[in-house]
């Protein structure tokens, strides 16, 4: 449904990014989760977390993501 609802619009790219890397989204999924209304308009200003997240990804902070070191890779 997803890929037909795509090719329906004239440009479209998708790209994956970490989580860490979209601390955004993270943020209002995780306040959309325990919100009691069906469906919320935001205004101007967000709250004082989600501006300064805002603020972080305007000016292109990056984000270090730690992943554990493959088992293949160490050696005994």
């Amino acid at each position: 449904m997803l890929r037909y609802l795509l090719s329906k619009l004239p440009q479209v790219r998708v790209f994956h990014v970490f989580r860490e890397a979209n601390k955004c989204a993270v943020w209002l999924a995780k306040w959309g989760s325990v919100m009691k209304e069906d469906f919320v308009v935001f205004e101007f200003p967000f709250t004082a977390e989600l501006e300064t997240l805002v603020a972080k990804d305007n000016n292109g902070l990056y984000y270090a993501r730690l992943a554990a070191a493959s088992m293949a890779a160490i050696t005994v």
